[in-house]
């Protein structure tokens, strides 16, 4: 399967790479390959020449267009719009992609171009966010998945497709506890629990400092008691019998703190802590997948995102078990 990518250069320089990353990691650069201008060779051959030889060779055409209406012909047309019109003839499908502002900020020519050819019921068309990236990235991913869903032979992967798996699974269990795993487009969910868990995990360490107030007076006792130290000063030991049952009523007075306390340490304290690490190798996936949307693709950084992901798959198979 190849795609050609179809659109102005210098306004959308960071969209078309966003979408050559995206189309490459998705199909594993194996059951789909990008024609983009990124890739063309010197040749002797003008530019049009080039770009429709490249378009003749594609089997789906990917149109993004902006504000920009760019290069124009001499019969009036920009260079995406005679890329259109050749793919219709063609009868190559296109999958347009439209910026969300353009009736406000586009070019004239560029608003005529897109009502009358790309904004019609017989082409895909879905709207995106110049200034977002991702949002571009996951309505590409989409628009494929869709597109592409009933063609067989057609490997489609999506880093988070394991996951939303997963999590959908946990979510129907009802027989053993576990912590949910983020899916896409989850961080502010993420960042929340690692808030709520550090809270909880602050409050316990205070809750803890007191129970040990609480108890080391008595373990002092013991450990200060003549025959575990026989050379100990008898006015300390005198000291210490004279309050033992005050420390002793000091425990019982605080016995539900102090039970409490154990339960954090033996129950909560795990669980806030994989909570934490559960959320912040989901944020380290994001940040990562993030990089290989929108810096120079390579191998090595494809290898990262699926290294942080099989970490983050570990976790929540192995280890989001809830201690109850």
């Amino acid at each position: 399967m190849r795609f050609f990518i179809s659109s102005t250069y210098s306004d959308l320089k960071n969209i078309r790479q966003v979408a050559i990353n995206t189309i490459e990691s998705l199909t594993n650069g194996v059951t789909g390959q990008v024609a983009a201008m990124e890739y063309f060779v010197a040749s002797p051959e003008d530019s049009k020449s080039v770009c429709m030889n490249q378009l003749s060779q594609s089997d789906v055409v990917i149109g993004i267009y902006a504000n920009r209406f760019g290069w124009t012909s001499e019969d009036g047309r920009s260079m995406t719009e005679i890329e259109f019109d050749e793919a219709k003839a063609q009868e190559k499908p296109i999958l347009a992609f439209v910026e969300n502002h353009i009736e406000d900020n586009a070019e004239e020519r560029q608003k005529q171009f897109l009502n009358k050819k790309v904004l019609q019921p017989d082409i895909t068309c879905a709207k995106f966010d110049l200034d977002k990236p991702e949002d571009f990235a996951k309505r590409l991913n989409d628009t494929l998945k869709e597109y592409f869903k009933n063609l067989e032979g057609y490997s489609y992967h999506s880093v988070w497709d394991e996951i939303n798996e997963l999590k959908q699974k946990i979510e129907k269990e009802d027989d053993y506890p576990r912590l949910l795993p983020y899916g896409e487009n989850e961080e502010d969910n993420a960042l929340e629990n690692i808030v709520e868990s550090v809270g909880y995990l602050s409050k316990m360490a205070d809750d803890l400092r007191k129970e040990n107030d609480i108890v080391y007076d008595i373990a002092h006792y013991y450990w200060l008691r003549w025959d575990e130290a026989p050379t100990v000063d008898p006015d300390i030991k005198k000291e210490f019998e004279n309050n033992k049952n005050s420390m002793l009523k000091n425990i019982k007075n605080h016995k539900q703190e102090i039970v409490r306390c154990h339960d954090w340490t033996v129950y909560g304290i795990p669980n806030h802590c994989t909570s934490i690490l559960m959320a912040v190798n989901y944020l380290k996936l994001c940040r990562v997948q993030k990089r290989l949307l929108t810096e120079s693709w390579s191998e090595s950084l494809r290898q990262d995102v699926l290294r942080i992901k099989a970490f983050y798959v570990d976790i929540i198979e192995n280890r989001s078990g809830l201690i109850d």
